[in-house]
Parts: C-alpha cells; sequence; structure tokens
C-alpha cells in the first residue's frame, strides 16, 4: 500500500502544481498587460504536463483496446480451420484495477469469441493475492467462454516488486488458488493437447525469477506437432527458440509509457531482450515471440501512448 500511496502523491501533486502554475501565470500583471503572449505562453506549457498526468494516469489505463494478429504455422502443420486464441496479461487486479474493470475485459474477450484464452501471469498487484480476490471473480466466466488456460508470473512469486527479493513460495499458492477457485487450468512446467481433430499443444512454462522453472526438463512435443508455449517473461524466448513453433507472453507491460519515435522508457528489470520486443511479435530463428503490453499496470498507475490491450490471435 505504501508504493501505491507514494505514487499517488507525486501524480496528484505534479497535477496540482501544474495547475496552480497556470493559474499563477494567467492571473499575472504581465497578462493584463497589451502584450500578453509569453504569460499566456507559459500558462499553456506548465498546464499540459498536468494535462497529460490526468490523461496517463486516469483516462489510459481505463481504455480497453484489441489488437489483432495473424500467425500461419509451417504449410506442412497448418490447421484445416483457422482457431481464434485470445492472450492477456498481467491483469494486476489490487488498488488500480477493480472489478469493473474485470468485468469489461471479459464482455470484450466474450464479443470475440475466441476458441482459446491463455493467461499469461500477474493477475494481481503486489501482495493483494488475498485482498483482491473480489475484483478477480469476474475472470471466473472465461471457461464459460472457452478454454482458459494460466501460467505464473513473478508477482505470484513475490519477485522482481520494490523490497521483495526471494521467491514465496506459499505466496504463490494463494494464485494457484485464486485460479482454481476461478475454475482455470494452470500449467506449469506441465503440457496440454486441444482440438483433438486438429491438435494444438500448450506448454505452461513456470516463471523464470521464480528460481523453480525447470523448461528444459519439459518433454516438448516434437517438432511436426504444432506447440504453443505460454510464459510470462519472454526472455524464455532464448531457450524456447527452434524448440516450438510460437511463444506468448506479458510481463514488460510494453514498457508502460512510451513516447512517439522513443518507445518504452523503462525496462521491465533485467531482460536480455531488445526494447522493440517489448510488444508485439518478433521472429526468433523458426520460432516466434508474441508479447502483449498487458492490462494492468504496477509501480505508478500510469500508461502512455500504450492502453491496456487484449491480444487476438488468429492462428491458420
Amino acid at each position: 500500500m505504501f508504493q501505491v500511496l507514494f505514487f499517488d502523491f507525486f501524480i496528484l501533486g505534479g497535477i496540482a502544481l501544474s495547475f496552480w502554475l497556470t493559474g499563477y501565470f494567467l492571473h499575472h500583471n504581465s497578462c493584463k498587460s497589451k502584450k500578453p503572449y509569453p504569460c499566456w505562453l507559459m500558462a499553456v506549457i506548465v498546464l499540459i504536463p498536468g494535462l497529460i498526468l490526468i490523461y496517463g494516469s486516469f483516462i489510459e489505463p481505463r481504455m480497453i483496446v484489441v489488437r489483432e494478429y495473424d500467425y500461419s504455422f509451417p504449410e506442412e502443420k497448418a490447421l484445416k480451420v483457422p482457431k481464434k486464441v485470445v492472450l492477456i496479461s498481467d491483469t494486476h487486479v489490487g488498488p488500480y484495477k477493480k472489478r469493473d474493470f474485470s468485468t469489461r475485459v471479459v464482455n470484450r474477450i466474450a464479443e470475440l469469441e475466441p476458441d482459446l484464452i491463455l493467461m499469461a501471469g500477474d493477475y494481481f498487484l503486489g501482495d493483494y493475492a488475498n485482498e483482491a480476490r473480489y475484483h478477480i471473480e469476474p475472470y471466473g466466466e472465461l471457461p464459460l467462454i472457452a478454454p482458459t488456460i494460466a501460467v505464473l508470473g513473478n508477482h505470484a512469486f513475490r519477485v522482481g516488486i520494490p523490497g521483495k527479493h526471494m521467491p514465496n513460495y506459499e505466496e504463490a499458492d494463494d494464485v494457484r488458488s485464486a485460479l482454481n477457485d476461478l475454475n482455470i487450468l494452470g500449467l506449469e512446467d506441465a503440457v496440454a493437447k486441444f482440438f483433438d481433430e486438429d491438435p494444438i499443444y500448450i506448454v505452461g512454462a513456470q516463471d523464470i525469477w521464480s528460481e523453480a522453472d525447470d523448461f528444459e526438463s519439459i518433454d516438448l512435443p516434437d517438432r511436426s506437432k504444432r506447440t504453443i508455449v505460454i510464459s510470462h517473461n519472454p526472455d524464455l524466448i532464448l531457450r524456447a527458440q527452434d524448440k516450438v513453433d510460437l511463444v506468448v507472453s506479458g510481463h514488460t507491460h510494453g514498457g508502460q509509457i512510451r513516447l512517439p519515435f522513443i518507445g518504452p522508457l523503462a525496462k521491465p528489470g533485467p531482460t536480455q531482450l531488445p526494447r522493440n520486443t517489448f510488444k508485439g511479435n518478433s521472429k526468433w530463428g523458426e520460432t516466434t515471440l508474441q508479447v502483449t503490453s498487458g492490462l494492468g499496470e504496477s509501480g505508478p498507475r500510469a500508461r502512455l501512448f500504450n492502453p491496456p490491450e487484449i491480444v487476438l490471435m488468429t492462428l491458420r
């Protein structure tokens, strides 16, 4: 809770300061002169940061966009009938994302009529796995829409968040329990088969930062079979490259705050991947990496030029 209050203090303080300075310049004596242009210019300049803070903290994070991608398996493994697969990640329910937002996400997914739903980890913000269960309950509707498979992220183990450095496996059990209560299938270093008539194998990888992942020990389907890996952390592509067809991930939040022509301002902790792979898809040998920028926020309640997203992949 301290982290949330800390960031909110600076966001609200920045907005208040911006508006106060705007009022100061507008009421300055120079604004009443025959040439008030410099005064008005300064008022506009100090107002813009406040408007950006309002938009980035309270408007854009409430949006939900759907980004569509096509993925074609190699010709010899082409699907007889295309499949629609939804990918979501980093819901981070808690102080920022509450039940009403979860309901909107589920309703939007239902409209897409997917054949399969993949969830790539980090469902709660920080230490809120028990307190925020009420807010995650709407996701229990997902298995009624389509088979739903989930993996855990670093927040489940409380690593990669302020003040938490060692994996907490008891806390991860709380997240597993929450997913189980929602009838969502959790896959951890395991394989599941879907669509008997046109099979696709889904591999759930344990989070890299959990210090419990054992991807190399998974009995992966042979390369003649269609195989998709769900991994919260996209760095797994460095170990899965050329072993599977597709790796889907979250974790990066797309940088959360992005600037035109620059891209993400921050990296999501240690990563060996270039910034241009933090969202969207990229090719790694014979394997495609698909990364979603997620639905929630960690750190400040802010997104900029990077709204919460649902990824809809059409597999062919």
